[in-house]
């Protein structure tokens, strides 16, 4: 599946257009509700679980010089932004991963009136990069302190 979006690469590099996954094997990984730090470790003294009542997952890839991933949610909020970011590992434990950041990608995900959505993010490979995984973040709702929290099983090697 294609998708227009827009990519915050490597070195702040700001991209539009029609992107599609690496070409190489992909590694489909379930979404789960749990909060983790950039460096893949769970959160500490939020119980490690985010929220969201809907389910996800992402195929992961490399084709040599790009790394991609194609996210799905089905059920979550409806008519939602979610804010899709591919982490690169390894990453130190004090290092950020905010779209733009060294071996960080970015994109939205709008869902549709019944909380389904698909979107591919991609970016360039880091030299050390060894694995990658995706989290899924989402605007809280109201009333509410923290959004929808999505984010891999586990991280795929590369």
């Amino acid at each position: 599946m294609r998708s227009v979006v827009t990519l915050a690469a490597a070195g702040g590099v700001v991209l539009s257009g029609i992107v599609a996954p690496p070409a190489g094997a992909t590694t489909m990984v379930p979404l789960s509700n749990s909060i983790r730090g950039c460096d893949f470790t769970k959160a500490l003294f939020l119980g490690g679980m985010g929220s969201g009542t809907g389910s996800g997952r992402a195929s992961i890839g490399a084709d040599g010089s790009h790394v991609g991933a194609e996210v799905s949610l089905q059920s979550a909020r409806a008519d939602t932004d979610y804010q899709v970011r591919l982490i690169q590992l390894p990453r130190p434990s004090h290092a950020t991963c905010n779209a733009g950041d060294p071996g960080v990608s970015g994109a939205v995900l709008n869902t549709d009136a019944s909380g389904t959505a698909t979107v591919t993010v991609a970016g360039s490979l880091a030299q050390d990069a060894t694995q990658a995984w995706v989290v899924v973040e989402g605007p809280p709702a109201p009333g509410r302190i923290r959004g929808d929290v999505y984010s891999s099983d586990y991280p795929v090697n590369l």
